[in-house]
């Protein structure tokens, strides 16, 4: 619907022009980050160029730059139009949407095109020396035997996203005890977690899980005979606390907040004191964080509390990280317990890593930009409610 010549009041204006400033804002933050990438890219690849074969580096090397050509071209007009969108001249709202819209699209669709061609020139399973080319591309000189000369098991390119996740997202008053590792879905990231602790002989007896954790993770946790499952009601923090008084469990699993009808929010800040100040036993935590991300941040309950405790939390990268590209499946696990680090070796041995080229679709992790992303997604979801509640009354009456 072409809205350009419809009446707006001078508070819905400034409003809206408030929202454009922070779309614009984010496109900004997205364009500069993959910029950063493609500098560096460019910068690693003119030291190994001469030890690649001539016909990959030379194509790699145009299209990267006609990439980075096209997004400092476009980050400068982004520029420019918060310019003036802040000064207020020449408001046509329809224009400026239109122009958030060509700069998303124009993001988004090369995401897909440089993310691969920023490890076209990388073997798979290159060899970690070479007598007449390089199979590892810009990675050249960086492949050690057995660790990362296959990119299936483990890889440099998903080190860095890693790192930056764990520093931008996580409260914590230690963060080099915190593992991450990124994985190729959410759904990757569980399957994972549960061969963890089925494999260490964690997984035992009894367990305790949301009633309304994500259909598909509940139908795994099923799967096992062996188990006793317990599910409770994630709105009754009192029937909580008694299951796992009675139960003893050896694993919880939650979801940070249920994506079903109901939306229930488990009170975990509460659940996870109640166990490090009660539990006798070895016992690990496992939150499905997809739905609420950075609002959820339980470390500071664990960390220097206990060592019976561990806690492993997992996102899809997809819903709220890749703002709003959907882009690319991706997932990641990160966690703090005695028996972290070995979720290494079980994404490696069950291939859950992520793609090379999957890590490169993923925009930087950046928590400003995040924040204001769901405080606006909160915000709107509030407004659609009131709305739905003040509709149904109307009716109703």
């Amino acid at each position: 619907m072409d809205t350009s010549h419809m009446p707006l009041t001078q508070n819905i204006l400034s409003a809206t022009i408030t929202e454009l400033i922070n779309d614009f804002e984010e496109l900004s933050y997205l364009y500069n980050s993959h910029i950063i990438i493609l500098t560096h890219y460019a910068k690693t690849m003119s030291k190994v160029s001469s030890l690649l074969p001539n016909e990959a580096s030379t194509f790699t090397f145009r299209h990267i730059e006609k990439c980075l050509s096209l997004f400092t071209s476009n980050s400068k007009k982004i520029d420019s139009v918060k310019i003036s969108l802040i000064k207020k001249t020449n408001i046509n709202i329809q224009h400026f949407i239109n122009l958030k819209r060509h700069f998303y699209e124009v993001l988004r669709t090369h995401q897909g095109v440089f993310s691969f061609l920023l490890t076209a020139t990388d073997w798979q399973s290159p060899s970690f020396s070479h007598s007449t080319y390089s199979q590892a591309g810009k990675q050249t000189g960086q492949i050690k035997l057995s660790l990362n000369d296959y990119k299936r098991d483990h890889h440099i390119d998903e080190k860095r996203y890693e790192r930056s996740f764990v520093k931008e997202y996580i409260d914590a008053p230690l963060k080099f005890p915190i593992v991450s590792y990124v994985t190729n879905s959410g759904m990757s990231a569980f399957s994972t977690l549960l061969h963890f602790l089925l494999h260490e002989g964690i997984l035992k007896e009894n367990v305790v899980i949301g009633n309304s954790i994500y259909f598909q993770n509940k139908t795994l946790i099923k799967g096992f005979p062996h188990i006793q499952i317990n599910a409770v009601n994630e709105s009754n923090h009192t029937d909580i606390v008694n299951c796992i008084k009675k139960a003893k469990p050896s694993v919880i699993i939650f979801d940070s907040l249920t994506n079903t009808n109901e939306v229930f929010l488990p009170d975990l800040y509460q659940i996870i004191n109640f166990i490090v100040k009660n539990s006798k036993h070895d016992i690990v935590i496992i939150v499905d964080n997809t739905c609420l991300s950075i609002a959820f941040q339980p470390f500071n309950l664990i960390m220097g509390k206990t060592r019976k405790v561990q806690l492993y939390v997992f996102e899809s990268l997809l819903k709220y990280h890749q703002f709003g590209m959907d882009r690319t499946n991706a997932g990641i696990i990160y966690g703090y317990g005695k028996d972290a680090s070995k979720l290494f070796y079980y994404r490696r041995d069950m291939g859950t890593n992520i793609s090379d080229s999957a890590v490169y679709s993923l925009p930087t992790p950046n928590r400003k930009f995040l924040e204001k992303r769901l405080v606006r997604l909160n915000r709107n979801a509030t407004y659609l409610a009131v709305f739905l509640q003040n509709t149904i009354s109307d009716l109703n009456s």
